[in-house]
């Protein structure tokens, strides 16, 4: 996240340290039952397993 903010700030960037201190994970909450949960995982996954990922990510997070 710190890292997207730097590309927003430009020369004003935040200090970032090394390392990572703690996996964070995400989700997506959906009502119980709802329609869209299969839908929303499908396109999650083909999203996150194409094989541009990793270039998708890097252009709105920068280079690890």
């Amino acid at each position: 996240m710190l890292q997207y903010r730097n590309l927003q700030l430009g020369q004003q960037k935040l200090t970032v340290l090394p390392g990572v201190f703690a996996q964070q994970l995400y989700a997506l909450a959906l009502p119980d039952g709802s329609p869209l949960r299969a839908p929303i995982s499908e396109q999650v996954l083909r999203v996150t397993e194409a094989d541009n990922w990793a270039d998708v990510r890097a252009s709105y997070l920068g280079k690890e």
